[in-house]
């Protein structure tokens, strides 16, 4: 799995859902303004409520959202890694990692990789290692087999 295609394709997924959540807040912007005061003023009151429940949430996925993207960029995918640290594609017994932010289980040019940062559990227990090494997690034996 190439290393750089694999970063390249996290950052563009961050991109579009980062997009997508700016579409939503100025959707629910616009609803909020044209929102208007009705004869019934509970139900005016209680519908512009909603929506700026709707617009804080919106807000704070889009800041969770750049954040992730911004962690992101401090990786150097061209970077060779001697050792498991961010940016590392790891091969290991369990399959392959690539040591980075959160994002789980991803397909890419029909290989199965996962996308986890040094604070997940396995993240833990592979940080710092190096290629042939072995580590026992939840039980298992396992062996860094190739780093890249």
């Amino acid at each position: 799995m190439d290393k750089q295609r694999l970063h390249q394709h996290l950052l563009d997924k961050l991109d579009s859902e980062v997009l997508e959540i700016k579409s939503d807040l100025q959707r629910i912007i616009e609803s909020r303004n044209k929102e208007t005061k009705s004869s019934a003023g509970d139900k005016f009151e209680t519908g512009r409520s909603m929506l700026q429940n709707e617009e804080a949430n919106a807000r704070k996925r889009l800041g969770v959202a750049e954040d992730r993207r911004h962690e992101l960029r401090k990786i150097v995918p061209t970077r060779n890694c001697l050792s498991v640290v961010p940016g590392a594609l790891v091969q290991t017994s369990l399959g392959l990692f690539y040591i980075c932010i959160a994002v789980g289980k991803l397909s890419i040019e029909g290989k199965v990789c996962f996308g986890i940062s040094l604070d997940s559990p396995i993240g833990k227990r592979l940080s710092g290692r190096k290629a042939g090494e072995t580590f026992v997690f939840n039980g298992t034996q396992v062996k860094i087999s190739e780093l890249r």
